[in-house]
């Protein structure tokens, strides 16, 4: 498959000075339907049981990071919590007050690294 991407200007804030660089475009998108539809033709699943069982995924895997705890999916990659923390002189100066922000993180791993490993491109 061909990916298409366009040129794109980022400039330097404050200045008019900047550069192009490419920007990958997704030409369309695959909703939970579609895809519990595709894992049914793949199984003996029907569509709605397979929608459920993704409905319920995109609920416990939310709830599970904010537990504290790494989700794994396999080769596919798992989701985690990373901080943004200020730094200190010491260790003893380190609290919970250092972290300023957190947010969810995905780690790839190696059925998605694959699949988009050697993908060609073309400028739309």
């Amino acid at each position: 498959m061909t990916f298409k991407f366009k040129p794109v200007f980022r400039g330097t804030p404050g200045t008019k000075d900047g550069k192009y660089y490419a920007s990958v475009s997704s030409y369309a998108k695959i909703n939970e339907k579609q895809l519990a539809e595709e894992i049914s033709n793949l199984t003996s699943l029907n569509s709605t049981d397979v929608l459920s069982v993704i409905e319920a995924l995109l609920q416990v895997i939310p709830q599970n990071i904010a537990k504290g705890l790494r989700v794994e999916l396999g080769d596919l990659g798992s989701f985690t919590i990373s901080a943004k923390s200020e730094g200190k002189n010491s260790y003893k100066e380190i609290t919970d007050h250092c972290i300023k922000a957190t947010k969810p993180r995905f780690m790839v791993g190696k059925a998605l690294k694959y699949a988009v490993d050697g993908i060609a491109f073309e400028q739309e």
